[in-house]
């Protein structure tokens, strides 16, 4: 596991002449084809690097697009703010790293979720480095992680990721004998987590959907079958799809 190598570094200078006025359509297009062209390299170059790093460079490239032409940058008539920009670099730069990294990430995941499955789910150990890395870039309290369990710290500057196994008793204060009395509300990950936990027990997987199911489940579990490449997810993806073409989920 390598440490950061990457920054970005924002130059604010003072522009000559006025911007060009851009569609902010065509500008993500041209995003797009900047990122594809940058993870090329990395690829055709053999250079090792991490999530956290290509998220870091790629934004950086795609900010650098959208300041040529900032604030002449429309959206049907209106400027795109900053902000509203960003949030839209961010979508398009995650539907990136999934490709690069070959990872079928559902767009809809919330944010905890979306950074454990590309930053932590095929990882045994990461350092804080990366992960707070991972959640600036996002706006995010790496904290959140070791809250919820997914990550417990180990040494010095380095954080377990845990197993599902490891995250039973947090999930039990959810769906357990505590179910209703204050527990934090389960993400899609705790659910694809609490159905794994099942099915290595031995527990009738189908009977513990009809607790936890949520409409695209399975496409977490899908999700999660080629990021950790543990074909019990898949196994539970495959049940989840049988039991809704039967309509017997709740």
């Amino acid at each position: 596991m390598g440490g950061i190598r990457f920054d970005t570094i924002i130059v604010a200078r003072k522009r000559v002449g006025k911007p060009e006025e851009a569609s902010w359509k065509r500008l993500q297009d041209e995003i797009a084809a900047e990122v594809q062209a940058e993870l090329q390299r990395f690829s055709e170059d053999g250079l090792r690097i991490g999530q956290e790093d290509v998220f870091v460079i790629v934004i950086g490239k795609a900010l650098a697009v959208y300041s040529r032409h900032y604030p002449k940058v429309l959206r049907e008539g209106r400027e795109v703010r900053l902000e509203e920009a960003i949030r839209d670099i961010e979508t398009l730069v995650d539907e990136q790293i999934d490709a690069y990294f070959g990872m079928m990430v559902p767009q809809w995941l919330d944010p905890v979720s979306r950074v454990y499955m590309q930053t932590l789910a095929h990882r045994d150990a990461i350092s804080r480095d990366d992960l707070v890395k991972a959640c600036r870039t996002r706006r995010m309290d790496f904290g959140e992680f070791e809250r919820r369990r997914f990550i417990r710290s180990s040494k010095a500057g380095l954080y377990t990721v845990l197993k599902p196994e490891g995250r039973k008793k947090y999930l039990e204060a959810i769906w357990g004998e505590d179910l209703g009395r204050g527990a934090p509300e389960p993400l899609p990950v705790d659910r694809a987590h609490w159905l794994y936990i099942a099915y290595k027990e031995g527990r009738p997987v189908q009977e513990e959907a009809r607790l936890v199911y949520e409409d695209g489940l399975e496409e977490v579990c899908d999700a999660l079958a080629k990021i950790t490449k543990d074909e019990i997810y898949k196994n539970i993806a495959d049940e989840l799809r049988q039991m809704k073409r039967w309509e017997r989920l709740i």
